[in-house]
């Protein structure tokens, strides 16, 4: 169970990082809470249909999970699937 682990955790993505690689780094995370930096030139997180997976991973586990990203076009899909975004960490 993630709750006897630290509290939150911020995870950097890499430009290359796919939506499998994505979800593996969060089925490892250890915290409960998992802040996702997302580089400008990924565009693994962008499709609408790769952050519903990413927030269906989240959800399988127990993760509440957030964006930082300056890319329009993933924050406005994170939004659309309600996930919280923010421009800076």
């Amino acid at each position: 169970m993630k709750s006897s682990l630290t509290d939150h955790q911020i995870i950097e993505l890499r430009p290359d990082d796919d939506i499998a690689a994505i979800r593996d780094r969060l089925q490892w995370a250890k915290a409960r809470r998992v802040l996702l930096i997302v580089p400008k030139r990924s565009k693994a997180l962008r499709l609408l249909v790769n952050l519903k997976l990413v927030k269906r991973a989240a959800e399988d586990n127990l993760l509440e999970i957030a964006l930082v990203s300056r890319n329009r076009e993933t924050v406005r899909v994170a939004r659309e699937v309600g996930l919280p975004t923010f421009g800076s960490a």
